[in-house]
């Protein structure tokens, strides 16, 4: 994996617990996306994680220049407050697979498994959704079972109203 951040600290935050021993193999770190960028030309990684706050470019352009094509899976690790939670959205809307809050120097030990658990399910899903593109997508899909498309959130939406229509059934009747 690369791990993009502009702290040198946090990058070593990342490696410590980014380690062989939980499955991970940390190839090459960058300080900026032009970095990353340049680091990818001639490295195959599976997984990235980036940063949203970075000098001469932002974890956002980033994502924007490189939408698409073979890129590796990326997870936003950055500390981005309430206010700023639009560019969080943005990120996912432009590929991102994941969002997680860096970790504070106090919570290290809880924030680490969280940042492997995330990271190894993302893998996990790039690799289904690989596995599933091979095979000519999914063997068996909602609409061919005759079932509505699963909602989706979709982040270009800061809300989502829901309306349920269906029927329950009891033994003793029908109650719509």
């Amino acid at each position: 994996m690369l791990v993009v951040d502009d702290s040198k600290s946090v990058r070593g935050v990342l490696k410590s617990v980014l380690t062989p021993d939980h499955g991970f193999v940390v190839i090459g770190e960058a300080e900026n996306p032009i970095q990353a960028i340049e680091f990818l030309k001639t490295h195959s990684v599976d997984i990235m994680t980036l940063d949203i706050h970075m000098p001469v470019m932002d974890g956002v352009e980033y994502l924007s220049r490189v939408q698409g094509g073979d890129h590796p899976l990326v997870v936003m690790i950055s500390s981005v407050n309430r206010d700023e939670a639009l560019q969080v959205m943005k990120c996912l809307e432009l590929g991102a697979s994941d969002y997680i809050e860096k970790p504070k120097g106090t919570q290290l030990a809880e924030d680490a498994e969280k940042i492997r658990s995330v990271l190894r399910e993302g893998v996990r899903g790039a690799l289904r959704r690989k596995r599933d593109v091979k095979k000519g997508g999914p063997r068996v899909g909602n609409q061919e079972l005759g079932l509505a498309p699963p909602v989706v959130y979709h982040p270009r939406f800061d809300c989502m109203d829901l309306i349920l229509i269906g029927e329950f059934r009891t033994c003793t009747g029908t109650i719509g």
